[in-house]
């Protein structure tokens, strides 16, 4: 994966998600596509390194469709309202990321969504649903975590989605060198 570097041809693109969730993530031009810069919080089949069409908006690019899917993948993860670490940025810093780098599954970066949700990046695909699944699963059992959930490879948000309604648009950070890596 490339590291990002402090590029002035950055662009901001909006996703919708079915739910009307709105999130503007940075984008890279690269031959007529864009690369997704930003580990995507609600939107469903992206990830950091996905190519992706947009067109023109009022305020940002629209996202107009996946035109490659990123080498890795995102995981969301959810603390308990009275988890024994928290916030959830705590216990992705203190406690995955060495447990990961420990066990030799590459994540980050992450972004921190509220003090309850993080949005991880796996750096190889299939890690999401072996290696990392089982580890997440473990810290379920330990109380750490309430739930997870794989936000990219799946293209669809999970059956039980909520209706669909007015949401503020999340808007993204510019990137940053020096991406923390757990390997």
């Amino acid at each position: 994966m490339e590291a990002p570097v402090n590029n002035p041809e950055w662009l901001q693109m909006r996703f919708c998600g079915p739910d009307g969730r709105g999130e503007v993530l940075w984008v890279q031009p690269m031959n007529g596509v864009y690369r997704v810069l930003n580990v995507p919080v609600w939107q469903y089949g992206i990830s950091v390194d996905s190519r992706v069409k947009g067109r023109p908006g009022e305020r940002w690019l629209e996202f107009d469709g996946l035109v490659e899917t990123s080498s890795g993948a995102t995981v969301r993860i959810y603390i308990p309202s009275e988890a024994p670490i928290s916030p959830a940025s705590r216990l992705y810093l203190e406690r995955i990321i060495p447990d990961c780098r420990e066990r030799r599954i590459g994540i980050g970066p992450a972004t921190f969504f509220d003090p309850r949700v993080v949005a991880i990046h796996v750096r190889v695909r299939a890690d999401w649903d072996t290696r990392l699944a089982d580890y997440l699963d473990e810290l379920i059992d330990e109380g750490l975590l309430e739930l997870w959930e794989v936000g990219d490879p799946d293209a669809y948000p999970p059956d039980e989605t909520e209706e669909p309604a007015e949401h503020r648009d999340l808007v993204h950070p510019r990137p940053t060198p020096g991406r923390e890596e757990a390997i």
